[in-house]
């Protein structure tokens, strides 16, 4: 950051302070980078401000400099104009007022550090670009990469955007404004390094220095649409339709792509679906919009009326110390675009921390969040969520998340990794959830997934307490929590210590899973890529060979004598690439193998047929490839008989590895089931071949990975890109 060379304001020349800045930004540009510095003292603009590359704004140190109590005020004012509403006609000049600080598109090395922002939002993007109908599908423009931003000491408030795209409609008055509640006090959208800590946000009066009257205002007389009844009605209490400057989110980190500027009192700009994909199986290969390296939300102060306190994503971010709060007493009358009556079903995104990512830390939050009464009616908004990571709307999978002692209060609190897929390496620990939910299921509304290595222990005043994955799971613990309600969870889960709870029947898995730890694969030519669990920096990764593990008994079934307990396995693996094998005997552990003789060695269980499975495990510990076969145990003396395999009696898949379809034919002619199954046995997808042998499948909807084909007695693999 460029905080060498300090260019202070005062002593530029100009016609007013947007001249001022003008001239100081570029004599900062013309160094090199710098810091425009603001002694204490208000300062008005009239227009927006762009900062430019490696340039910081900074103001004079508060006395109190801890944004979390109410007498943090940053000396150094910014003083944009208000909006100054007239309920008739027109209504009041949009193009007058609703302006942004942002940072130049290409620009790095930027920020804001100790000042107190009126009426402007703040914006730190790269540009996107997004082709006409080509609705989702927005991606950087080449050479915008985005890292190296501080929002550090601010104080800030009025940041809304009036809602052009829906009021006034045509059947509305034209003085009807509403707030846009996807406004955000601050958007950020980096590649890499972002801090946003210290701040407070919209605490308008809530200031013992320095107070700011709200002015959001009530429009009797506004007109929206009665869904009952098909007509457009008034509101005739004006605080029912109210133009309120806090009903947005306050911190959006990488969930949102889109520019937009407001120009002429319009929203304008390259729009795609304001939230990034909805896709659970992305990854920091796959997608690294959503992985954002070195985020750090810490000790930001916050109060909205609307909509999420915190939507964020990253990988390896920190959620600390935040004090989050929202409006106890909210009535909402009408829906939060501006153009009909609220009805009873109404979602309005109410929410403490809406996070996604990997290689999380969410601990020691303050949350307090509420969601909305519904108009005359006895029900509330479906929402109000303390702490969420969820399928929807830019949400991933959890991988690597600690959230810890956090504090979460509210009506419908819940703490909640709800509908995310499989879930792993997660621990929710010592959180006071003040008679909420506790809520972790990775199960989708269609499909069954896993849980593994999940800790879920000490968190008190829990009212019901879920924990399900239902396809299978291990190493799930949950331990001595407290509350009231049912303590929902799957079979496998282990239930120790926990008090207050009721136990409905466990849900049964539908699989038993032997490996110690669980990783969807990514590929990458030939190439598997790990999240490393112990040093999560580093990723682990190794080339894929055609096999890694086999047995010199090529057969798939071995006979032995009836009285044999003990048996000696020789078998091949591909130096340097197993740091250990552990055997397994009917899915229980039967010891590790030896690398250096090529030798497993085990007890035989009792029984006429035993399955043995060799696990290669890489030096981060985790499962690269498998090998089984069946153990017969037959009378002494008999004499077994093979029947010799048919000529051609292989399965030949192309293209290997494959993305969208991959063919299948048999060396014979025959219609045959054809199976494809995932690396942990699971079926996938099953067809029979035509009478050539010949088939093809749609793979484009399953997951990058490593896949069994099986036709008969006989099987190969493939890869999945």
């Amino acid at each position: 950051m460029p905080w060498q060379e300090v260019f202070n304001i005062t002593t530029f020349q100009g016609a007013n302070w947007d001249q001022k800045l003008s001239a100081a930004q570029n004599a900062a540009v013309l160094a090199g980078g710098g810091v425009v510095y603001f002694p204490a003292g208000e300062y008005s603009f009239s227009n927006s401000i762009i900062i430019r590359n490696k340039v910081i704004f900074r103001g004079e140190t508060p006395e109190n400099n801890h944004s979390t109590v109410n007498n943090f005020a940053p000396p150094s004012r910014l003083i944009f104009p208000a909006f100054e509403p007239l309920l008739s006609g027109n209504g009041g000049d949009n193009s007058a007022a609703f302006r942004c600080i942002r940072s130049e598109y290409s620009g790095n090395n930027t920020g804001l550090v100790y000042l107190d922002i009126n009426h402007a939002t703040i914006a730190f993007q790269p540009l996107f670009s997004k082709a006409a109908g080509d609705h989702g599908q927005t991606e950087y423009i080449q050479g915008n990469i985005k890292k190296n931003v501080i929002v550090f000491g601010l104080r800030n408030n009025h940041a809304v955007y009036p809602n052009s795209f829906v009021v006034p409609q045509t059947n509305q008055f034209p003085w009807q404004r509403w707030a846009w509640h996807y406004s955000s006090n601050i958007d950020a959208f980096v590649d890499e390094n972002l801090v946003v800590c210290n701040n407070r946000f919209n605490d308008n009066g809530n200031n013992l220095v320095h107070p700011i009257p709200d002015r959001s205002f009530d429009q009797p007389g506004y007109l929206a649409l009665d869904q009952t009844t098909g007509d457009m009605a008034p509101v005739n209490e004006g605080g029912k339709a109210r133009f309120n400057y806090n009903d947005h989110y306050v911190i959006t980190v990488n969930r949102f792509k889109a520019n937009f500027d407001f120009v002429n009192g319009q929203i304008t700009g390259p729009f795609a679906d304001l939230l990034i994909q909805d896709d659970l199986t992305v990854t920091p290969k796959t997608n690294s919009t959503l992985f954002p390296k070195g985020v750090e939300i810490n000790d930001n102060w916050t109060y909205n009326t609307l909509s999420c306190a915190m939507l964020i994503a990253g990988q390896g971010m920190e959620v600390k110390r935040n004090v989050i709060r929202g409006k106890s007493d909210k009535v909402r009358w009408v829906n939060r675009f501006g153009n009909r009556f609220a009805l009873p079903n109404i979602f309005l995104e109410n929410r403490g921390i809406d996070v996604s990512g990997w290689d999380l830390k969410i601990e020691a939050n303050d949350i307090q969040v509420y969601n909305d009464k519904i108009g005359s009616t006895q029900y509330s908004s479906n929402d109000g969520e303390g702490i969420l990571m969820q399928e929807c709307c830019g949400g991933s999978a959890p991988v690597n998340i600690d959230i810890r002692n956090n504090s979460i209060a509210g009506p419908n609190a819940m703490l909640g990794l709800y509908k995310t897929r499989d879930i792993q390496n997660v621990r929710i620990e010592g959180n006071n959830l003040h008679g909420n939910e506790l809520y972790v299921s990775a199960n989708t509304n269609g499909t069954n997934y896993n849980l593994f290595n999940v800790q879920i222990a000490n968190n008190r005043e829990v009212s019901n307490l879920t924990c399900t994955g239902s396809n299978s799971g291990l190493q799930v613990k949950v331990t001595k929590n407290s509350g009231t309600g049912n303590l929902n969870k799957s079979c496998y889960v282990t239930d120790s210590g926990n008090t207050g709870f009721t136990r409905p029947t466990c849900l049964q898995a539908l699989e038993t899973v032997v490996q110690d730890t669980f990783v969807f694969p990514l590929i990458d030519g030939d190439t598997l890529y790990f999240p490393n669990p112990y040093y999560p920096d580093y990723e682990c990764r190794t080339k894929i060979p055609a096999s890694l593990i086999s047995f010199l008994n090529s057969d798939s079934v071995l006979f032995v004598p009836d009285t044999t307990t003990q048996i000696n396995l020789p078998f091949h693996s591909t130096p340097d690439m197993m740091d250990s094998i552990a055997i397994y005997t009917n899915i229980r552990k039967a010891g590790r193998a030896n690398l250096s003789t090529h030798m497993a060695s085990f007890k035989l269980p009792p029984g006429c047929r035993n399955t043995v499975t060799l696990y290669g495990y890489d030096l981060c510990k985790r499962i690269m490839y498998s090998r089984s076969l069946w153990i017969e145990r037959i009378p002494s003396g008999t004499t077994v008989v093979e029947k010799p395999m048919r000529q051609g009696n292989e399965i030949l898949v192309f293209p290997n590895p494959g993305r969208n379809r991959v063919n299948v034919k048999l060396k014979y002619a025959g219609s045959q089931k054809i199976l494809i199954q995932d690396f942990l046995g699971r079926l996938v997808i099953e067809k029979f071949s035509d009478v050539n042998g010949k088939t093809d499948f749609d793979i484009s909807s399953i997951p990058a990975g490593i896949y069994t084909v099986f036709a008969g007695d006989r099987h190969t693999t493939f890869i999945k890109e």
